[in-house]
C-alpha cells in the first residue's frame, strides 16, 4: 500500500461522538487508523443517490452536484493531508455533508466522502434546505433511518464494532493506467454507522481509489 494511501487513511477513521456530532457546519472531525480488517468481499461505496441524480464517488465533482441541485456552497479547510472541500445540506431532521478530499478528490473536487447526521436544528445559509425533489437521499445500502436488521441484510456482519458503531472495511485492486503503464491501484471502502434505537442515526461513507 502506498504511502500516499496509509497517509490518507490515517486522516480516514471517523470517531463517532458526541462531541464529533455538534452542530458545526463543518464536517465532523476525522482522525485515528482504521482498527479493523478489510472483510467485505467488494467496495459498498460506489454512489449516492440524490432524488433522481446519482453522484459517483471518485467521478462526480462537487460544483456538478451544486449546479444539479440548484444551490449550496463549496466551502473548504485545512492543507495538505488534511485539506478538503464540501458542500453542506440540511434535511428534515438530518445534516449532510458531501466532501472532496483535497488531495484524493483531484483539482475538479469530487465527491470521495459523505457524512450524516440526525439533527433537529434548521438549515441555514450554510447549510440550506435541499429542494423537495431532490430530499430522497441514499447509499447503496441504505440511510439515516435505515434500520439495523436492513443494513445487516445488506452489508452483512461488519468488519468490526468500535465503541457500538459498526464498521465495514473493504480493501481491493484495480488494474488501470498512469502515465502510459499498467498499474494495479488501491481500491479503500469504508463506512461507519452509529445505531440508537435500531435505526442508523449517523452515517460515514468514503471511497478512494489511489496509487
Amino acid at each position: 500500500m502506498t504511502t500516499r494511501l496509509i497517509l490518507f487513511l490515517f486522516m480516514l477513521f471517523l470517531a463517532f461522538s458526541n462531541t464529533a456530532f455538534s452542530e458545526s457546519l463543518s464536517p465532523p472531525s476525522t482522525h485515528g487508523m482504521i482498527t479493523v480488517p478489510a472483510t467485505l468481499k467488494a467496495d459498498p461505496v460506489q454512489s449516492i443517490r440524490i432524488g433522481s441524480f446519482i453522484a459517483e464517488f471518485e467521478k462526480t465533482t462537487l460544483g456538478e452536484i451544486r449546479d444539479t441541485l440548484g444551490l449550496g456552497s463549496i466551502q473548504h479547510s485545512g492543507d495538505a493531508a488534511e485539506s478538503q472541500y464540501w458542500l453542506c445540506y440540511s434535511l428534515p431532521n438530518q445534516r449532510v455533508w458531501l466532501i472532496s478530499h483535497g488531495e484524493m478528490g483531484g483539482s475538479d473536487h469530487a465527491l470521495t466522502q459523505v457524512q450524516s447526521i440526525s439533527t433537529s436544528s434548521p438549515g441555514n445559509a450554510s447549510c440550506p434546505q435541499i429542494p423537495k425533489h431532490f430530499q430522497t437521499i441514499s447509499l447503496n445500502f441504505g440511510w439515516i433511518g435505515t434500520t439495523k436488521v436492513s443494513l445487516l441484510k445488506a452489508l452483512g456482519p461488519p468488519s468490526g464494532i468500535e465503541n457500538g458503531h459498526l464498521i465495514y472495511y473493504y480493501s481491493g485492486k484495480k488494474s488501470g493506467i498512469y502515465q502510459g503503464q499498467s498499474v494495479e491501484w488501491d481500491v479503500i471502502g469504508y463506512v461507519e454507522a452509529v445505531i440508537i434505537d435500531n435505526k442508523v442515526s449517523s452515517l460515514y461513507a468514503s471511497h478512494v481509489t489511489s496509487y
